[in-house]
C-alpha cells in the first residue's frame, strides 16, 4: 500500500515540477498552483476511499454509470467549447471533464456485471445466449458513452474505453473466438469510422502516416515534440532550461505533450527513470489483481490496470510519433484536474482492495 502511494506521489511531484517549468514564463504560478490544488484534493480523496469498503461500489455502479451518461449529454448541450471540442463543464472556477468519470464508472459497472455467478453458468446452454450475455450485452454499456464521447469529439478517450473493455474480457476468460472476433470487427469497421472523424482528426492520422505532411500546420506539434525529446539527449538541458516548452515552440507542453517537455529537461536518463516508476506502479496494481480472489475486486483491479497503463503507453508513443495524436494525458503527470481526480479515486479504491490481502 505504501509503495503505491509513494510511486503516484513521486510521479505527481515530477509532473508538478514539469508543469511549473513549462508555464511560469507566460502564466507565472497560476497554472502550477491550480494543479497543486487539484493534487491536494485528489490525494485527500485517495486517503478517504482507501478506507471506504470497495464492495459498496457494487450498489452504486448503476447510479454512477447513469450519472456519467447524463453529464455527457449535458456537456454536449451546455459544455464550454475549447479548440473545437465540447468536453468540459464549468463548475464555478473549475472545469470538469465528464468523460473521465465515465472511465471509472464503466470499470465498476463491467466488474459488477462480469462478477455475477450467473454469467459463467450460461456457458454451454446456448451459443447465441452465451454470445449475447458474455459480449453483446456488456458491449452495449460501452457503446452509449462511446458514441457520446465521439460526438464531443474525443477519439482518445473512446479508444481507452474499448481497451479497458477488451482487457476485462480477457481477465474474465470470455471465449477467445468472441474476443478476437470482436477485435477483428473493430479493425474491419475502422475505415468507416474515418469518415465520421472531424477534419483535424483525419489530418492527424495523415500526419502519422506521413510525418512530413503539413509541417507548418497540423504536423507542427509532433515535429516540435520530437525536437524537444531529441534536444534532451542523455542527461537533458536541466530544469527551467527546456527552450521548446518554455518558449512555446511546443504546443500543449504541459498537457498532452508534457512527456516531451520532461524529456527535454531531464534527457534519456530521466525518461528511463520516469518509465521505471510507471512500470513499478503497474506491477503493484497487477499484483493486487493477481492476488485478490474476490471476483468484483479482481476485475476492478485489472480494469484500473488497463486504464492507467493504456494511457501511459498511448501518451508516450504519441509524443514519440509512434501513434497518432489523440489527446491522451499522461496519468498523474499532465496538467488537468479531472483526470488527476479520477486517477487518484481509482487508486484509492485499489488501495482498499489491497487491504483485503492482509
Amino acid at each position: 500500500m505504501k509503495g503505491i502511494i509513494f510511486l503516484i506521489s513521486l510521479i505527481s511531484i515530477l509532473g508538478l515540477l514539469t508543469i511549473y517549468s513549462s508555464t511560469y514564463l507566460f502564466f507565472g504560478k497560476a497554472i502550477f498552483f491550480r494543479q497543486l490544488i487539484w493534487f491536494v484534493i485528489s490525494f485527500s480523496l485517495l486517503i478517504i476511499l482507501s478506507r471506504f469498503n470497495y464492495q459498496r461500489f457494487w450498489d452504486i455502479g448503476w447510479p454512477l454509470y447513469i450519472l456519467s451518461i447524463l453529464l455527457l449529454v449535458i456537456v454536449l448541450i451546455l459544455g464550454d467549447p475549447k479548440l473545437g471540442a465540447k468536453r468540459w463543464l464549468q463548475i464555478y472556477q473549475l472545469n470538469f471533464q465528464p468523460s473521465e468519470l465515465v472511465k471509472f464508472s464503466l470499470i465498476v459497472l463491467l466488474s459488477r456485471y462480469y462478477s455475477r455467478k450467473s454469467i459463467g453458468d450460461l456457458t454451454g446452454i446456448s451459443k447465441s445466449t452465451d454470445f449475447f450475455y458474455s459480449l453483446i450485452l456488456p458491449f452495449s454499456f460501452i457503446l452509449i458513452p462511446f458514441i457520446l464521447i465521439l460526438m464531443q469529439p474525443d477519439l482518445g478517450t473512446a479508444v481507452i474505453l474499448l481497451i479497458v473493455f477488451i482487457g476485462i474480457l480477457f481477465v474474465k476468460k470470455v471465449k477467445p473466438v468472441y474476443i478476437f472476433g470482436f477485435i477483428l470487427s473493430l479493425i474491419l469497421f475502422s475505415p468507416f469510422f474515418f469518415f465520421l472523424l472531424k477534419d483535424y482528426q483525419k489530418q492527424r492520422l495523415l500526419v502519422f502516416l506521413n510525418p512530413n505532411y503539413d509541417p507548418l500546420g497540423i504536423g507542427y506539434t509532433i515535429i516540435q515534440s520530437k525536437i524537444a525529446i531529441g534536444a534532451g539527449r542523455v542527461f537533458g538541458k536541466g530544469w527551467f532550461s527546456g527552450t521548446q516548452s518554455q518558449l512555446k515552440f511546443l504546443p500543449a507542453a504541459y498537457t498532452d505533450f508534457i512527456f516531451a517537455s520532461f524529456a527535454e529537461e531531464w534527457g534519456f536518463l530521466g525518461c528511463v527513470i520516469l518509465i521505471f516508476f510507471f512500470y513499478q506502479l503497474m506491477n503493484k496494481i497487477f499484483s493486487v489483481g493477481e492476488k485478490i480472489t474476490e471476483p468484483f475486486g479482481k476485475l476492478i483491479s485489472y480494469g484500473i490496470l488497463f486504464l492507467i497503463s493504456s494511457q501511459v503507453f498511448i501518451n508516450i508513443c504519441m509524443s514519440l510519433g509512434l501513434l497518432p495524436v489523440v489527446g491522451i494525458p499522461l496519468p498523474f503527470f499532465s496538467y488537468g484536474g479531472s483526470h488527476l481526480l479520477i486517477n487518484f479515486i481509482s487508486m484509492g479504491v485499489l488501495l482498499n482492495i489491497s487491504k483485503r490481502l492482509t
